[in-house]
């Protein structure tokens, strides 16, 4: 598709230089901009721990390449394009419909749970829970006159 747009990379005078990114797109409402969230993972030595931080980086969008909500794109730094963007996205790596997940691969498997019927406890076994219950008061109560004694 041939567009129009003199800040397109492709088919406008915009030249590439300097870092290129690669990040999702977590919005594209304003026109011909979106919003490219990218995660980065940074080792904290204090905890030694790794540490989630995002940024968040505005991109010109152009006509040819149109990509949305989402989506992972490639992007590349340019000349500065208005107050907040200085980057262009180059191309749409993967579209935001199509997952490769392991569970959007497998099948949908429709997993029943078992019914487990529960059995008539015996008389015995009511009969040991009385008795530890009543052993477990015996030594509360014990501990509560220990207590007493020795303050």
């Amino acid at each position: 598709m041939q567009c129009n747009d003199p800040k397109c990379p492709f088919h406008g005078h915009l030249k590439v230089r300097g870092n290129v990114l690669t990040g999702t797109v977590k919005s594209a409402k304003a026109p011909k901009t979106v919003s490219v969230e990218r995660v980065l993972v940074k080792y904290v030595p204090k905890y030694e721990r790794y540490k989630k931080t995002k940024s968040r980086v505005y991109a010109h969008n152009p006509d040819c390449i149109a990509a949305k909500e989402g989506d992972l794109v490639t992007i590349g730094e340019t000349r500065k394009l208005s107050k907040t963007k200085s980057f262009v996205v180059l191309k749409i790596e993967k579209k935001a419909g199509a997952e490769t997940s392991v569970a959007g691969a497998l099948p949908a498997v429709k997993i029943e749970k078992e019914k487990v019927e529960e059995k008539p406890v015996k008389k015995e076994h009511a009969a040991i829970e009385k008795k530890e219950a009543a052993h477990e008061k015996v030594h509360a109560e014990k501990g509560k006159t220990q207590k007493r004694e020795k303050k």
